[in-house]
């Protein structure tokens, strides 16, 4: 865990500084900007959502979101093909 998080920290760092300015800007109380969240969601998506939620304080809902676009429970749609198979008459007398 230690080297993970000193491999995590100098981004980690830079990225709560940002939230933080956000945080406490203007647009404090509003929703975080898209282009804000690109860097969380990076950091999320190589050590992990909770991890990265933990030491950003952020939402682990809102952060998965756009980590992984799809909403939960998401239909996929599925193909089936059936493929009818030709065989040979086999002969009965020897």
């Amino acid at each position: 865990m230690g080297e993970l998080l000193s491999a995590m920290a100098p981004e980690l760092v830079e990225i709560e500084q940002r939230l933080q300015a956000k945080r406490g800007s203007d647009l404090c109380g509003k929703r975080i900007p898209e282009w804000l969240w690109l860097e969380p969601a990076r950091i999320a998506i190589k050590f992990g959502v909770h991890r990265t939620k933990r030491w950003l304080g952020l939402d682990y809902c809102s952060l998965n979101k756009h980590v992984d676009p799809k909403p939960c429970g998401a239909l996929i749609a599925v193909e089936l093909i059936q493929r009818t198979v030709k065989t040979c008459p086999v002969a009965t007398s020897w």
